[in-house]
């Protein structure tokens, strides 16, 4: 894809949440909940500073009619990368949905199954009612670069967890990273992703750090 396809595809997510149109944004998780992702070396050094550079970002897009992710990291996702010979493209990883898979064991640890069904089951509601709220739904994730190990397989599922906040009524979308690799000791999840909006005022997490948004 070339990156105005990828920018036409966020913006054609970010028009239907605008619309606030939870029926066509509720369609696109028919058929899916996952998509899967593996950190390669070449991206080791854009995940090890301090600040936006220890993130990933990921960006829901649609694209034929599907959704798609694109993941690119944080240091990546700026104008003066997009200023440079190699521009943000070679940055950019283009992520499926998966179908449903049966999760049965697969992740353990309780919580983390709670959250995925939670997803699951609910999603349909959550979206037809987050809509409507102040900061909609997600426009992106940030993922921590040590969230994923490089060189490992990681499936990423959809979830939603529960609100902090008690004054909040709706649970709060999140991800769940499934590392699948031999490697891995064991199966975890991890509860450092953040979605967007809200943005944040601490470094990296700042609506100027989504660059791609800007262009889309």
């Amino acid at each position: 894809m070339t990156l105005k396809q990828i920018c036409d595809s966020i913006a054609a997510w970010n028009a239907l949440r605008t619309a606030k149109d939870f029926t066509s944004l509720n369609a696109l998780f028919a058929d899916g909940n996952s998509f899967n992702y593996k950190r390669t070396i070449s991206s080791e050094n854009d995940g090890e500073n301090s600040g936006k550079t220890s993130y990933m970002h990921v960006y829901p897009g649609v694209h034929d009619d599907k959704l798609q992710l694109y993941l690119i990291p944080a240091r990546r996702d700026s104008q003066l990368q997009a200023q440079t010979t190699s521009g943000i493209l070679p940055y950019i990883e283009i992520c499926d949905l998966n179908e449903f898979p049966n999760l049965g064991s697969e992740i353990p640890v309780q919580e983390a199954q709670l959250r995925i069904a939670a997803w699951n089951d609910d999603h349909e509601e959550w979206i037809e009612n987050i809509v409507t709220t102040k900061d909609n739904i997600f426009q992106a994730f940030a993922i921590p670069y040590a969230d994923v190990q490089v060189g490992h397989d990681v499936e990423i599922f959809f979830a939603l967890k529960p609100n902090p906040n008690p004054s909040e009524d709706y649970a709060t979308a999140d991800l769940v990273i499934y590392d699948e690799s031999e490697s891995a000791v064991t199966p975890h999840y991890y509860d450092m992703v953040r979605p967007v909006p809200p943005f944040h005022t601490q470094s990296g997490l700042q609506q100027q750090d989504f660059y791609l948004l800007s262009i889309s």
